[in-house]
């Protein structure tokens, strides 16, 4: 190979096993939610959401649009699951709707000031379960993503600090590779339906009754 050859990808490899104090992946993942600048987008996937404080934190101090899909009750792989397993859909659409209020109270003091921009969507596909997971990032002015994280990560409190995760960092000019990222993304997204603070609210299938919320509250940093 030349030596002149331009390089048009880097990889950067991360790991994650919080419990044997390896912490790669977290300071990049809230660094990149963080620093989502004014025209800058963000699209994050997740099977199971139970953001993390410090990336709830990043997301509500950044200046950029937020797009996040995660799975619907009835796409979750425990939904009509057997004895206490079949609660865990209804803790994470909990974890949603806790996210939700958290942004809409953010919004509503940042009034007049620049914030992010966030949507919420369920991904649903009738008789499929969804278990995607990663990271698209797309620069100021740019309809193709810049940068991806691929991995193992649910973006989830057990993520950071009980399991063996394995990410990688993708930055890439390659306009093919760019292309095919950006298809991933859109072909994820497609199957999702925006959810709202107030569909939330109102909606009867998903007010839990005291025993659900107690459990939610109390395996919220575990899961």
């Amino acid at each position: 190979e030349s030596d002149s050859m331009e390089e048009d990808t880097l990889v950067y490899p991360l790991l994650q096993m919080g419990c044997y104090g390896i912490e790669q992946d977290e300071p990049v993942t809230e660094n990149l939610l963080r620093q989502l600048d004014k025209d800058e987008r963000l699209h994050l996937a997740t099977g199971y959401f139970n953001l993390p404080t410090q990336y709830t934190n990043a997301l509500l101090e950044a200046r950029g649009s937020c797009r996040i899909l995660a799975a619907s009750p009835q796409a979750n792989g425990f939904y009509r699951a057997r004895g206490v397993a079949k609660h865990v859909p209804y803790m994470y659409m909990h974890f949603a709707h806790q996210f939700l209020k958290r942004v809409e109270r953010h919004q509503r003091q940042e009034r007049g000031r620049a914030s992010s921009k966030f949507q919420y969507a369920e991904w649903r596909k009738e008789g499929w379960t969804f278990h995607a997971k990663g990271l698209w990032y797309y620069l100021p002015g740019d309809v193709l993503p810049a940068l991806t994280l691929v991995g193992s990560s649910n973006y989830g409190y057990r993520s950071l600090s009980r399991d063996l995760e394995i990410q990688v960092a993708m930055v890439t000019s390659n306009p093919k590779l760019k292309a095919a990222l950006h298809k991933e993304q859109e072909h994820l997204f497609g199957h999702g339906e925006a959810l709202s603070l107030e569909d939330a609210r109102t909606d009867p299938e998903r007010q839990l009754n005291f025993p659900q919320w107690l459990a939610t509250s109390l395996l919220k940093p575990h899961v």
